[in-house]
């Protein structure tokens, strides 16, 4: 028999479910309303379910009306924080550059990052001799974007070096505005030669040297506490899309998720420090964006070489998969994905595990039915079956289907049986 309890649990999931900033009141509505309409065809007669049916969609409304008037506050005060966050950035001393490490060891790469860039996709930071002219680059260059083609006009970020290239010796990084010589910052490092390795004598080892813990770069310390708004030393989910507007990507709520998932290693919900310069120093670069036409001047930049083309899926998962790996921004993810959705799959599934099928505007012929799950070619897959279907775990099962989405929290991709 079912009880007022009942109600009030979902009622009160209902609510904690819109507590998400991420949640879609659209998308979770439709599965509360179908849970309490199995609940309300368990009370005895017509009247009663009727009277409960209002009840139960009257307070649901209440639910939603509070969670939107709050989602609008919420957004509101977004938009506050990143103006401010806007302003202290402009606020900031010009561009700076730092390197990290500041000494980095003779043929090693090391990277170069950058705040308060012009945004211009042909921004770019050159490697000099200490003291020598703008002019003598020698090739060690490469726009903000990361390479030696114009990709996104970043504001802030990082680029990596080689380092083959350089010996022992006193270098300077020197940010520039666009193709010519308008110098905006400049940052001097040393680059250390190599120790050689000292032959030891087994009869007297010598004792192993002390770890010795290196400090992290006070640029990069002052950037995370930018974005530190409450100074709790950690970046919360507000703080991070704050952050992520700043840098120059307009990401949506599901994206941000998705980034904070990725980024967060020790899994406790928020950015700390170490998680923040993995960040920072992702490639986060759209190598499919178009060039800007502008003209480079003979003594300044060598010519870009062309561009690649996208390379395209030959319809296999593991196709698919492995062009996703190339993919940096989350957006370009999803977009990629919702591509494929008129093409299918077929392959054979090795069954290692089943799970009830859920989902808003599942058909008739899977709603009760099974997904199962297991691995094609070290893919991670899942399949929605019809219900019809008698299946087992264990069981190789042929299939033809649609590609829904990619779950990058638990690595796998969801398909529909056709």
């Amino acid at each position: 028999m079912v009880s007022e309890s009942d109600f009030i649990a979902a009622f009160q999931a209902y609510h904690d479910a819109l507590e998400d900033p991420a949640a879609k009141i659209d998308t979770i509505r439709p599965l509360v309303n179908d849970h309490l309409e199995q609940l309300i065809a368990r009370l005895p007669g017509t009247v009663v379910q009727n009277a409960a049916r209002e009840r139960a969609m009257a307070e649901l409304d209440r639910i939603e009306s509070m969670a939107k008037e709050k989602s609008v506050e919420v957004a509101a005060e977004a938009q506050r924080l990143e103006g401010e966050v806007r302003e202290r950035a402009e606020s900031l001393k010009g561009a700076t550059l730092f390197v990290d490490t500041a000494e980095p060891e003779e043929g090693s790469p090391f990277t170069v990052g950058f705040t308060g860039s012009s945004g211009s996709p042909h921004a770019w930071i050159g490697i000099f001799p200490a003291g020598s002219p703008n002019g003598e680059h020698g090739a060690n260059w490469l726009y903000v974007g990361g390479g030696q083609q114009p990709g996104e006009g970043k504001i802030a970020g990082s680029v990596t070096f080689v380092g083959e290239q350089y010996v022992a010796g006193d270098y300077e990084a020197r940010l520039f505005r666009n193709n010519a010589h308008d110098m905006m910052a400049t940052t001097s490092f040393s680059i250390s030669a190599t120790e050689p390795e000292e032959v030891v004598e087994e009869s007297e080892p010598e004792p192993e040297p002390e770890a010795i813990e290196e400090k992290p770069s006070d640029k990069m310390q002052e950037a995370f506490n930018l974005f530190d708004r409450d100074g709790n030393g950690v970046i919360d989910i507000q703080e991070l899309h704050l952050m992520m507007n700043t840098l120059g990507e307009r990401m949506t709520p599901e994206e941000i998720l998705a980034l904070l998932n990725e980024a967060d290693a020790d899994g406790d919900g928020v950015i700390n420090f170490e998680e923040f310069k993995v960040i920072m120093l992702m490639d986060r670069s759209d190598s499919s964006a178009p060039a800007e036409e502008e003209d480079v001047p003979e003594e300044s930049v060598p010519e870009p070489e062309p561009e690649h083309p996208t390379p395209s899926t030959s319809g296999s998962i593991v196709d698919v998969a492995a062009h996703l790996d190339t993919l940096k921004l989350f957006g370009d993810k999803r977009r990629y994905i919702e591509s494929l959705s008129d093409q299918v799959f077929d392959f054979t599934l090795r069954i290692d595990k089943m799970e009830k099928t859920i989902g808003i505007g599942l058909g008739d012929e899977f709603r009760g039915g099974n997904t199962c799950i297991g691995e094609v070619d070290d893919t991670g897959v899942g399949v929605r079956m019809p219900n019809t279907m008698e299946l087992a775990v264990g069981q190789d099962v042929y299939v033809e289907a649609k590609l829904l989405e990619y779950r990058s929290v638990v690595k796998r991709f969801e398909f529909e049986h056709l």
